[in-house]
């Protein structure tokens, strides 16, 4: 199997903590050998890596796992810190159901969105579903499973909170049929 060559590809992770303090600098980046963070670095559903290539480029893995639909898929976040992740299922999920399933202990987190920019192909932050916004506190709203994209959520409370993600498929929107008179 090929090797990992910082030349042609990179891959980071964003963890908050980790970094020199008061840099706002907390990105680590993968070393092959470096057994301190290879656990930061296993793929798993959600977890959101960056990968930073030459040029586009097709990455395989050799297997992998799935989530049981049988359960919430639950992320703690920690207070007062950003957490980058991805949707842990390959489907989309209505914002209804995720704040049900994760309570009342979610009230201060902010959900973001990391969207390409199609004129400069870099990733900016858009805000999602922030509670006391009115235009962005839209239940209603579907997080996607999307290749490429992934989410941010800001944990503005001072205690962990924790994001349930349900296992329920985000259908479009049903009309009623019309009535023949």
């Amino acid at each position: 199997p090929p090797e990992y060559c910082d030349r042609y590809v990179r891959c980071f992770r964003w963890m908050p903590g980790t970094g020199v303090p008061d840099t706002g600098e907390n990105w680590i980046e993968y070393a092959p050998g470096d057994s301190a963070n290879a656990g930061l670095f296993s793929l798993e559903p959600g977890k959101l890596l960056w990968l930073k290539t030459r040029r586009n480029s097709l990455v395989t893995v050799d297997s992998g796992f799935s989530l049981s639909l049988k359960d919430t898929f639950s992320i703690v976040l920690p207070p007062k810190q950003w957490t980058d992740h991805g949707m842990p299922y390959r489907f989309d999920v209505r914002m209804e159901d995720v704040l049900g399933a994760s309570g009342r202990g979610t009230d201060s987190v902010q959900f973001y969105k990391w969207d390409r920019d199609t004129a400069t192909g870099i990733f900016v932050l858009d805000p999602f579903f922030v509670p006391g916004i009115p235009d962005k506190a839209d239940r209603s709203q579907v997080l996607e499973h999307v290749y490429g994209g992934g989410y941010s959520f800001y944990n503005g409370s001072s205690k962990a909170a924790t994001v349930r993600i349900p296992p329920v498929v985000a259908l479009p929107e049903r009309v009623p049929a019309k009535k023949n008179a």
